[in-house]
């Protein structure tokens, strides 16, 4: 089980996160930042320890996620996606990239995820439907 945690326009404290979160991701601990944007993932390694190493970045898209995607390799083969890994996180950043939030609809499994885009200046954030692994997100006034 590995932990997430991200931020815009607030300075997350990442000795504190990694001192609080590293229960969930024991095998390694990193953070992305983009101007005022933070996404920080504890790692434990379950699929692919080598290659699946977050946060994962695909061109213009980073990506943290938490959990396992039990069908991957069946979304993989859907739409034709050519993955250099094993890991559960390329298939959901190369579908992503493909159909954009639609590829929510293929992915069988639980998971709660971000993937910043630096072109677009946007942060799309979604949980598996269940809601087994749960997304919380905290918004102060509005932002544009």
């Amino acid at each position: 089980m590995c932990g997430i945690a991200g931020s815009i326009r607030h300075r997350l404290d990442i000795p504190l996160l990694i001192k609080d979160l590293y229960h969930r991701g024991p095998d390694e601990q990193a953070t992305f930042e983009d101007g005022t944007l933070q996404l920080h993932h504890h790692r434990l390694s379950i699929l692919d320890a080598a290659g699946g190493r977050q946060p994962m970045h695909l061109e213009h898209l980073t990506i943290i996620f938490n959990g396992e995607i039990y069908n991957h390799l069946d979304v993989r083969k859907k739409h034709g996606l050519d993955c250099k890994t094993n890991s559960d996180t390329e298939t959901i950043l190369k579908a992503y990239a493909k159909l954009g939030s639609a590829c929510l609809d293929d992915l069988g499994g639980m998971f709660a995820l971000a993937i910043y885009d630096r072109q677009k200046n946007e942060l799309f954030i979604a949980r598996d439907r269940a809601g087994k692994k749960p997304l919380y997100y905290f918004m102060y006034g509005y932002y544009k």
